[in-house]
């Protein structure tokens, strides 16, 4: 039965890796945990299961947007469901929630904040709850990247409907750690735990540290014309000074940030949405939970706080499987405006924060793995992948450090000198003090500690800068690492010790070509380009008139499709990707027409496409 919902409903023919054991698993009414990738379809897993349970399913959602791209989603195939939020009013609520006692609507998606309200808490003692599911869970875990205070409701929230429900809780990030804690705190019971991996093979990973990262971003945005995309920035001041620079060449381009008035931001988030214009400038606090599945490129113009944030956010780019770029343009300077960051406690909205001391800690850590990633020589792939305790066993070819064309340089003497003079430091000072020592530059502020005596005083004849490349290439090797947090001090660790005796050799790659981020066609699809971009503008008008987003009609993956096969008919427009009873009632006719048009005018054989017409099977 699940399987003719997922053709009927969904339009697809088979599930994606993961989502069959997850609906059969909550069909059996065990409890679900599901660590997914963006763009798995973490929302089929638990969708299908609740039209076929008999109560209805709640799902905590943390955003606004996220619920209701879903519920406007799920009523273009036909499936009612509904949404209870702070934009509406209390009669409004009252509304929708009558049509789900009434059993009008399987799925209820809700904020945590309205769970513990009283008007919420009366309506659950009115229904009959089949499952409850938490969306995005790693916000209920203060060791994750994303924790969010009001996630600590839920559990008093499922003990007080005294009714016994299956619980799922699926996220696309997750440490170890972080598994452990949603487990606990959620209470999930005996739960079946399906991690199906981090790798996002269709996303191109880059590391860039350009001189110039303004000059350097105007080269790069000419590689993606007409395309969608997001550059982050980790402050209001950066996203305006790049909006204004890009704005100024006559970019189609927004920002987001949280300065801005809340309905500002929500129609250039919905301007965004309907593809009204093609690349927006941001800060964190736009895009978790944006189901916009034709994002082509995320760069980040600043170094993100951590390899989970960097991971949600680059993973916002090829949600429909399509090729995408994520590329993140480094420098120093980024690490600093972080640490101060941390050290300044306030939120996007500039809201202060308590942070425990050990929660600090750890962000700090994290800052540290970033960082790590930032400088890394490995297969970038392999170093996120790492970070999750997943092994890649070859390199990714798909990212900058496998594409850049590198040489083996020994740096063993340099190396040396460098532990060596860490360690007649007394392993106290950090890196810029370490390599001024050994280019022999006096610095009055430590001139108590006599530098000028030791041996390692001005013995290196390296530039500054290649020096700074050996330390973060031995840190990243963990021959060396960083002790403290603000203004960590450089220790090291016991393999250090077979460098300094010569028992081992240091070689590390130097880039002596560095190629650029692959380019993205001007035309994603590589037949007949034309009519998609006639197909594009029908579905823009459709979307419009009916005030959702494009996707939400078909994906680019769809479009695509309908070039591919230039179905003529409903029978053959039923067996493209994506397309469902409900949507080829809904559209089929439109793009249809379309398509016979296009084959028309340029003369296309329609008499072989109308010989293949099947009879239509559900």
């Amino acid at each position: 039965m699940y399987k003719q919902i997922l053709k009927q409903h969904f339009g697809y023919d088979t599930f994606r890796n993961g989502q069959e054991i997850a609906i059969t698993t909550i069909l059996a009414k065990q409890d679900f945990l599901g660590i997914m990738p963006t763009g798995a379809g973490k929302s089929i897993c638990y969708q299908i299961p609740a039209l076929l349970l008999e109560g209805i399913t709640i799902v905590i959602s943390p955003l606004i947007s996220l619920m209701q791209d879903q519920v406007y989603n799920l009523r273009q195939l036909g499936i009612e469901a509904t949404f209870i939020n702070s934009t509406l009013t209390p009669a409004d609520i009252s509304v929708q929630l009558n049509k789900v006692i009434n059993g009008q609507c399987k799925i209820l998606y809700v904020t945590p904040e309205r769970l513990m309200t009283p008007m919420f808490i009366q309506f659950a003692a009115k229904c009959a709850i089949s499952m409850i599911t938490i969306d995005e869970a790693h916000c209920i875990s203060q060791w994750g990247n994303d924790f969010r205070p009001e996630y600590k409701v839920i559990p008093d929230f499922i003990n007080r409907i005294q009714q016994k429900v299956i619980l799922s809780a699926f996220t696309a990030t997750a440490t170890a750690q972080v598994k452990d804690d949603i487990i606990e705190l959620l209470k999930l019971n005996c739960p079946r735990v399906v991690t199906l991996g981090f790798d996002r093979p269709n996303l191109y990973f880059s590391v860039v540290k350009p001189k110039k990262k303004m000059a350097y971003l105007f080269d790069l945005i000419t590689s993606f014309p007409n395309q969608s995309g997001i550059i982050y920035c980790n402050s209001r001041k950066n996203v305006q000074e790049v909006y204004d620079k890009l704005k100024g060449k006559n970019y189609s381009v927004g920002m987001y940030h949280g300065g801005l008035h809340s309905v500002e931001r929500k129609n250039i988030q919905n301007s965004f949405i309907q593809d009204e214009i093609d690349i927006m400038i941001a800060t964190l606090a736009f895009g978790m939970g944006i189901d916009k599945s034709n994002v082509s490129f995320v760069i980040h113009y600043n170094m993100p706080k951590d390899i989970e944030s960097y991971y949600q956010e680059a993973g916002r780019a090829g949600r429909d499987g399509s090729e995408a770029k994520c590329i993140l343009l480094y420098s120093a300077q980024d690490v600093s405006a972080q640490k101060w960051l941390i050290e300044h406690n306030n939120d996007e909205f500039g809201n202060p924060i308590e942070i425990a001391p050990h929660i600090k800690a750890q962000q700090y850590k994290r800052l540290n793995d970033m960082e790590n990633y930032s400088n890394s020589t490995k297969c970038l792939r392999k170093v996120m992948l790492g970070y999750f305790g997943e092994i890649l066993q070859d390199d990714c070819n798909n990212c900058s450090n496998c594409n850049n064309i590198t040489e083996q340089t020994d740096v063993t003497v340099e190396a040396q000198k460098i532990l060596s003079c860490i360690y007649r430091m007394k392993q106290k000072f950090g890196a810029s003090v370490v390599i001024k020592v050994l280019k022999g530059k006096s610095i009055a502020k430590y001139a108590a500690y006599k530098f000028e005596t030791l041996t390692t005083f001005g013995i290196s004849d390296m530039p500054e800068k290649v020096l700074d490349q050996i330390v973060k290439y031995l840190i990243c090797e963990n021959y060396i690492y960083k002790e403290g947090t603000r203004y960590p001090v450089l220790k090291l660790t016991t393999t250090a010790i077979d460098v300094l005796k010569g028992n081992v050799k240091i070689t590390m790659p130097i880039v002596i070509n560095e190629k650029r981020t692959p380019i993205i066609k001007e035309s994603v699809s590589h037949e007949h380009p034309i009519l998609f971009e006639q197909l594009r503008q029908l579905r823009k008008e459709i979307a419009q008139l009916n005030k959702i987003p494009p996707y939400v009609v078909f994906e680019d993956k769809a479009l695509i499709s309908m070039c591919q096969q230039l179905p003529q008919t409903p029978n053959q427009f039923i067996n493209v990707f994506g397309v469902g009873t409900k949507k080829l009632e809904s559209y089929g006719e439109q793009f249809i027409s379309v398509i016979i048009d296009y084959c028309q005018q340029y003369e296309l054989n329609l008499e072989d496409k109308i010989a293949e017409a099947l009879p239509m099977q559900i």
